[in-house]
């Protein structure tokens, strides 16, 4: 049997400004969905060289082959593990939740060798890009000082190379931050705090995880019911799911044949 994570109580009250929230005073449709995660024990090899055992969940609501890189990796939510569940379908929701529609959305069936290997390639990617990019910065500084040297006198030419340097450097930066940022995700991915050139994954329970999903005309929003917040815990949007089922054809359709 597999598990369920229990939703956070929600009032009638709540669904209602959810859906103003985020889609007005459209018509639209609400349903509690129950989206499948997949807890995987992860064998990580760094690119030092060292061994890491770790654990997370995968959301397996699409295959590995519909999306791509980027987004197989913010698929990953190792926090949904530190959730309370329930072995079986709670038959004691809160009132509000069983006037709505239900369903239960079948799980995919994943490659998780092409999965793995699908990871590690953008993390090489990644790792190869941000080595680059630290070349190409020594590279640039070496060439705006050398060109100081050969045109002192230049006011013109200073100025020309001082805007040049700033344009430049900025883009680096971005650049360097946005690289960097992908690095953090995929090790949050993961559950882990070394980066990864291998992985291993090794498949364990399933569970369900509860979604208010509000969905209209081409607008999908994917609301996680357990509340979230350090200070004031609240209902918060899954931007990735909301938008991968928006954007990417092969998620859309899947989305609609569970709608129907």
């Amino acid at each position: 049997m597999y598990q369920y994570t229990i939703p956070s109580p929600i009032s009638e009250k709540d669904i209602t400004k959810l859906a103003q929230k985020f889609v007005g005073k459209k018509k639209c449709q609400i349903i509690l969905l129950w989206v499948p995660y997949q807890t995987l024990e992860c064998t990580i090899q760094t690119f030092e060289g060292t061994i890491e055992n770790t654990k997370t969940a995968l959301n397996i609501m699409f295959r590995e082959d519909y999306l791509s890189e980027r987004d197989l990796i913010l698929m990953f939510r190792p926090n949904f593990l530190k959730y309370p569940k329930i072995d079986h379908k709670p038959s004691n929701l809160n009132k509000f939740l069983r006037r709505l529609s239900e369903k239960e959305v079948q799980s995919e069936e994943i490659n998780y060798e092409t999965l793995a290997k699908k990871i590690t390639f953008f993390s090489e990617t990644i790792q190869k890009e941000l080595t680059n990019l630290n070349s190409a910065m020594k590279d640039y500084k070496d060439t705006s000082i050398m060109s100081r040297m050969f045109f002192p006198s230049s006011k013109e030419l200073i100025r020309l190379f001082s805007r040049e340097t700033r344009e430049i450097n900025d883009f680096i930066e971005k650049e360097y931050a946005r690289l960097v940022a992908m690095r953090v995700v995929i090790k949050m991915a993961l559950n882990t705090k070394v980066y990864p050139q291998k992985i291993n994954f090794k498949e364990g329970d399933k569970f369900f995880h509860p979604y208010l999903v509000i969905v209209s005309n081409r607008e999908v929003f994917f609301i996680d019911l357990v509340k979230r917040g350090k200070l004031l815990k609240k209902f918060m949007m899954d931007p990735v799911l909301s938008r991968v089922t928006r954007e990417n054809e092969n998620a859309r359709k899947k989305m609609l044949q569970i709608l129907e």
